[in-house]
């Protein structure tokens, strides 16, 4: 069984986070074991408290795993704080595996998952390990500290988070006007992925993006294709977005699943 490593925050809704990893790893065939770096109380419009793990606890919850199971792949999600940002990072940096690197600032409500020393501990200590970053362009500018308004700007930011350490970066493009367009650069090169907008305010995209990619690179496949299968799989979740509440609706990689589930619960009794 391929096993898969996601080190992130809980969301008690469960369309983003450690709950949306778990759903997108296992689509794909894959067992997903976890380090939980927060607890967070939020539904589909706001994030009303936020818990933290301490770093002893994440790093323990990663020696556990790491001690007994053969991990191929892990991606590091939310991590709220400096302390846990370099824990992991030092706990991570002599392992042989993959790793894709989500950063995640803010709620897809809206609301900040982060403190205030957590950037700078990416770009120093998250950064170098990571072999994929996948920040959207809002987080691609917390990072660089350059504003992006075009895609000579988002080329840049991909120099220069390389530059800070990351093999590949991937900066996602949803947060400018026009046409969606994702930039991946990796080994001095540029893929463009442009898509038709979706008018749709989604929850838990960039967490299913991440994870997806994880597994295929955990199977050995090259960032380039894994990037594009996911984006596939991605593309499809958004589309059949649902409501868990009255905000912002989720999306789920296990689109099928789910149509299958309703055929069976519409089905006449005998």
């Amino acid at each position: 069984m391929l096993i898969t490593l996601t080190i992130a925050g809980s969301d008690s809704l469960g369309g983003a986070g450690i709950e949306a990893d778990i759903k997108a790893m296992a689509s794909l065939g894959a067992h997903p074991a976890v380090s939980i770096t927060a607890v967070t109380s939020q539904n589909s419009q706001k994030v009303s408290g936020i818990f933290p793990i301490p770093a002893s606890v994440v790093i323990s919850q990663l020696d556990a795993i790491l001690e007994d199971s053969h991990v191929s792949g892990a991606k590091i999600g939310m991590l709220y704080s400096a302390e846990v940002a370099e824990q992991v990072a030092r706990r991570l940096k002599t392992e042989n595996f993959p790793i894709v690197v989500d950063p995640v600032f803010i709620a897809g409500v809206g609301d900040s998952l982060k403190t205030d020393e957590l950037i700078e501990a990416i770009r120093k200590f998250i950064i170098p390990i990571s072999t994929l970053i996948t920040p959207n362009i809002p987080e691609a500018e917390d990072l660089t500290g350059i504003k992006i308004n075009d895609q000579e700007d988002i080329a840049d930011a991909c120099r220069r988070l390389h530059s800070m350490g990351a093999d590949s970066v991937l900066i996602k493009g949803g947060h400018l006007n026009g046409p969606c367009i994702d930039t991946l650069f990796s080994k001095n090169r540029f893929l463009k992925v442009k898509v038709p907008r979706v008018q749709i305010r989604g929850h838990g995209g960039g967490c299913i993006l991440s994870s997806l990619i994880t597994v295929h690179m955990a199977r050995g496949i090259n960032v380039w294709e894994s990037y594009l299968r996911s984006k596939i799989i991605l593309d499809e979740s958004i589309k059949s977005n649902y409501a868990v509440g009255h905000g912002v609706p989720a999306m789920s990689p296990i689109v099928q699943t789910y149509l299958n589930a309703e055929k069976m619960h519409r089905m006449p009794k005998l």
